[in-house]
């Protein structure tokens, strides 16, 4: 699993699935709000419209948002979705990693982590309800933040 040269984020199709149906319906509704409003003259429903597809719109633009992580032997890339690189992060520059586990509120049962990595001059955040293989990327990047911090023990003595 950790012996790979490369290890690449694999999206989470459900959380994917998510923002796209609702995203979709998200914009269908406003159309039906938009519909009613401009036949029926009504302020009241064209507001809910405006509503529901800056709804819709949102939560398609999260998909786009959406980063593709690469772990290298010596760096963490920052990809879009359509594979321009956003930031490469060189692994001697973390300087920490804090996993913390969240919980849904109400009846939710919903339960994830999310992982916050701190380096010289940036700080990034990955949860595993967006990635599939959460548990290849925390593994490959706490490994070699520990033989980061094992290489300046080593050089400090």
């Amino acid at each position: 699993m950790i012996n790979k040269i490369t290890i690449r984020s694999e999206i989470n199709v459900f959380s994917v699935l998510i923002l796209i149906i609702g995203g979709i319906g998200a914009i269908i509704i406003a159309g039906n709000f938009i519909y009613v409003g401009i036949y029926e003259k009504s302020f009241l429903s064209l507001c809910f419209s405006l509503i529901f597809l800056i709804a819709g719109i949102y939560s398609l633009y999260c998909i786009f948002k959406v980063d593709m992580l690469e772990i290298t032997k010596s760096h963490f890339k920052i990809k879009s979705i359509f594979g321009s690189t956003k930031k490469e992060i060189s692994l001697t520059s973390l300087k920490a990693m804090k996993e913390i586990e969240k919980k849904g509120g109400g009846d939710v049962n919903l339960k994830w982590k999310e992982l916050n990595l701190y380096g010289k001059d940036f700080e990034y955040k990955l949860t595993s309800i967006t990635y599939g293989n959460y548990l290849e990327l925390k593994n490959g990047i706490s490994k070699e933040l520990k033989k980061n911090k094992l290489a300046r023990i080593k050089k400090n003595k």
